[in-house]
């Protein structure tokens, strides 16, 4: 029986296409392995592609988290940029290379799978908004960082699981921080499931009590970073995450196994599902 458990992508996808909700999870279970069958194969290949904003948005927490978390040898970098532009020029070499059809976990973007856009202008537009991003991030949110002592950093693993009774959660918060006895998490998610998970795992890992908590939203497109919970419903909220996972649960079989019939297609998301080229086909 594949593990179940939910996060904000699982949400999202089966709100929008349920074909495309049990390819994602269940059609391209075990495609990591080479001599997996062919269409095995193809969809855990499509089930790694990334948009141009989600992969932007993935190095900007990675490069502000390993500033953040950095060595005690290590300076801290407050132009996040140079760092950052190497690794994505290495990356995107490695698309265009193909490495990504060998390792799935490698990136790859989306558009550049289905052609939308030339590679040489995909590169440059990406490249000029992590360079406009990195800016704004150093004018409010480096230099918080920056004086902020080991003592009081609170590393954690990417995805983080977040128990909620028995069902295994997962946000991916960009840094932690102590502040007296208050828990200061910044996301650059700000919706309520995000912000409930964010008070779970105080309490759960930290026994710190939810007013306790501080959930900052960080907004990569003007560096804003502005405090986000004060109206946050917890009992709502919980019964909300809760019930989209159950509807989930229930679309499987009494043995605990999905089949595709049991998940009818929404053709209102075709042009832009990652499993289009797999779905034409069938």
């Amino acid at each position: 029986m594949i593990p179940f458990s939910w996060s904000k992508r699982r949400q999202a996808l089966w709100d929008g296409c349920r074909f495309g909700y049990y390819l994602y999870y269940y059609g391209g279970y075990g495609g990591f392995d080479p001599d997996a069958p062919r269409d095995v194969r193809r969809i855990h290949e499509l089930k790694y592609l990334m948009s141009a904003h989600e992969y932007g948005l993935r190095l900007l927490a990675e490069a502000v988290r390993d500033n953040f978390y950095r060595p005690d040898d290590a300076p801290f970098r407050r132009n996040l940029f140079p760092a950052l532009q190497k690794r994505f020029r290495r990356e995107f070499g490695r698309m265009l290379a193909g490495a990504w059809q060998v390792d799935h976990k490698i990136p790859m973007l989306l558009e550049l799978r289905y052609g939308e856009c030339p590679a040489r202008e995909m590169r440059d537009q990406l490249e000029d908004e992590l360079r406009r991003a990195c800016a704004r991030l150093e004018c409010e949110l480096v230099p918080a960082l920056e004086n902020v002592g080991r003592e009081r950093r609170r590393p954690f693993s990417v995805p983080l699981p977040v128990q909620i009774n028995d069902l295994t959660c997962y946000i991916a918060p960009w840094v932690m921080l102590s502040d007296g006895g208050t828990l200061c998490i910044i996301d650059a998610a700000g919706d309520d499931t995000t912000l409930l998970l964010h008070r779970y795992y105080a309490l759960n890992e930290w026994r710190i009590p939810p007013d306790r908590v501080r959930s900052l939203q960080i907004l990569p497109a003007s560096g804003e970073l502005r405090e986000v919970g004060d109206e946050l419903n917890i009992g709502m909220t919980v019964q909300r995450l809760l019930h989209g996972a159950q509807q989930m649960r229930n679309a499987l079989r009494s043995d605990g196994t999905a089949h595709p019939e049991d998940f009818p297609r929404n053709r209102e998301h075709c042009a832009t599902c990652r499993f289009r080229d797999y779905c034409g086909t069938k």
